[in-house]
């Protein structure tokens, strides 16, 4: 699953599926919205029972945009499959000060944070 909520973005998602020889391009379900939005309509949509749940998760948000309450609702409301993981693109310390303080209180634990240049990722499962 992709999403994005710019449409050049999901121009561009599409264009570089299409580029993929190994992959089931019927299996790739492409949709514009927010992350926010989406998650909001996952849960609601999806009893508890036969809730779809992801292995991992890629968040490369705009920089400016600290995604460390999407991070918790994932975990809360059991997105993630058990063993699975997020992988948080951010270069902005704050962002990363507060993921570690959701790792403090028991939320989640942090793998790794690497730094590529300018980005750190960060690798996060559930606890």
């Amino acid at each position: 699953m992709f999403v994005d909520k710019s449409r050049d973005a999901i121009l561009k998602i599409k264009e570089n599926i299409s580029k993929i020889k190994e992959i089931d391009k019927e299996s790739c379900i492409i949709i514009q919205k927010t992350s926010k939005i989406l998650l909001n309509e996952f849960t609601k949509e999806n009893t508890i029972k036969d809730k779809e749940r992801f292995d991992i998760i890629y968040l490369d948000p705009p920089y400016d945009k600290d995604e460390t309450e999407e991070i918790k609702y994932i975990i809360e409301n059991k997105i993630l499959n058990d063993n699975s993981l997020i992988v948080y693109e951010t270069d902005n310390q704050k962002y990363i000060d507060n993921i570690r303080k959701l790792e403090e209180k028991g939320i989640i634990e942090i793998l790794k944070i690497k730094k590529y240049g300018r980005p750190n990722i960060i690798y996060i499962t559930g606890r």
